[in-house]
């Protein structure tokens, strides 16, 4: 069984502000296959690339409801990019395709989305969405690849609030609760998503002897200052805006 190793040499890292090409709060990040991407308040998404920094993806959300954004995350291969956030927004944009598309409250879900995680390839991926009303959404893409098929909400750990997600590679989900809980996706009799809890254990770290170094706990990225209003268009394209028809499991 493999374990974490810690590298207790390792130098302490460094960051360094890189000039943003929006005038609000970021709230969340993550890796694509055309470089990071964040989301923050009024629905703005701003990526990265190599050749022309930061600038502006979609301006308002997905859709163009201006809805603050709180989570993203990426499909595996890094191809489509899912973000959500108030009043159940809720959307994707596709990389190659350079289209947004929108799924906002699914299922009627109209509350804040405060987390999502996404498993599998553009096309065929799965979703898990989290609110701050305590309800458990999964979902996963239908055959046509544009498409959601939604099971029914469920509310694991009462009112309260999973507070983040993550998945598998094989399309489990977990998540956390403020009652040190975590949360596992399981498979009912009919094949849809549903949700169960484990008791988690967690041990605290003992502290590092004297004269030890401290881990690094990240580095700095780009140094890119750029602040077009357009996003890079070499790799992140403009958005095409469309809605989307969700279908519900039953």
């Amino acid at each position: 069984m493999t374990s974490w190793s810690f590298d207790s040499e390792a130098e302490t890292g460094t960051w360094e502000t890189v000039k943003s090409p929006v005038d609000v709060t970021l709230r969340a990040v993550t890796s694509t296959a055309n470089g990071p991407c964040a989301v923050g308040n009024k629905g703005y998404v701003i990526g990265r690339s190599e050749t022309e920094g930061w600038g502006v993806v979609i301006e308002n959300g997905p859709a163009a409801a201006e809805n603050s954004l709180y989570t993203v995350a990426a499909t595996d291969d890094g191809k489509r990019v899912w973000f959500a956030g108030g009043n159940g927004a809720l959307g994707y944009y596709d990389l190659e395709k350079h289209e947004r598309r929108d799924f906002s409250e699914p299922k009627g879900m109209d509350a804040t989305i405060t987390s999502l995680t996404v498993s599998g390839k553009r096309s065929t991926e799965k979703l898990l969405l989290a609110d701050d009303s305590g309800n458990v959404l999964p979902g996963e893409m239908k055959s046509d690849g544009v498409t959601m098929d939604w099971s029914h909400i469920s509310q694991p750990a009462g009112d309260s609030a999973l507070n983040a997600l993550c998945s598998s590679q094989q399309g489990v989900g977990y998540g956390v609760d403020s009652n040190a809980n975590v949360w596992q996706t399981t498979s009912d009799e009919g094949g849809s998503a549903s949700v169960s809890t484990t008791r988690a254990t967690v041990s605290t770290p003992r502290p590092p002897t004297a004269g030890a170094s401290s881990s690094a706990v990240g580095t700095a990225g780009s140094t890119s200052r750029r602040t077009s209003r357009c996003g890079p268009r070499s790799t992140w394209g403009t958005s095409r805006s469309r809605r989307s028809t969700s279908t519900a499991t039953r």
